[in-house]
């Protein structure tokens, strides 16, 4: 299964919004009424830069971002396998990226504000500067993972920019 985050817009203070599909095609919080699921990441430090930053730029990106006051960055484009083991921290089972240059412990779970993410991926309906309905959005997603891990699948996010 191959989950595919398109990044969209992103600011300081709200973060960086993302588009997002599995396997091609867009995902639903209600198919019917046509209202699609968001990703919501910290935001990208990198924005507008002409070159693609190393796994060094992002280390030094991370301290520096603290010191503009900014909580967290978001992870480098690319494609990661996800696998799903326990948090510690959250208490339960929880999707894990696997291999981000400069980062460790990369979840996907929920959260409303950017700033509530050290660098995780939270899901929901987008509203303004934040997302609404994490808790629901993320179940999707987690259930969607579950599922294919347990049919035999591996799963893998692509994050990409396209502003």
């Amino acid at each position: 299964m191959f989950i595919n985050l398109k990044r969209i817009y992103t600011s300081k203070s709200g973060g960086t919004i993302s588009a997002v599909s599995i396997d091609g095609h867009p995902l639903y919080y209600n198919e019917t009424a046509g209202i699609p699921i968001f990703a919501l990441e910290p935001y990208d430090y990198f924005f507008r830069v002409p070159i693609k930053p190393t796994a060094e730029d992002y280390k030094r990106a991370k301290k520096a971002a603290v010191e503009e006051g900014i909580s967290a960055i978001c992870i480098p484009e690319g494609l990661y396998q996800v696998i799903i083991n326990h948090s510690k921290k959250f208490g339960k089972d929880l999707p894990l990226l696997l291999n981000v240059p400069a980062f460790e412990g990369i979840r996907i779970h929920s959260f409303n504000w950017a700033c509530q993410s050290k660098g995780c991926i939270g899901f929901g309906l987008f509203y303004e500067k934040y997302i609404t309905y994490s808790k629901t959005a993320c179940s999707v997603v987690h259930n969607k993972i579950n599922q294919a891990i347990k049919q035999g699948d591996k799963v893998f996010i692509e994050i990409k920019s396209s502003y």
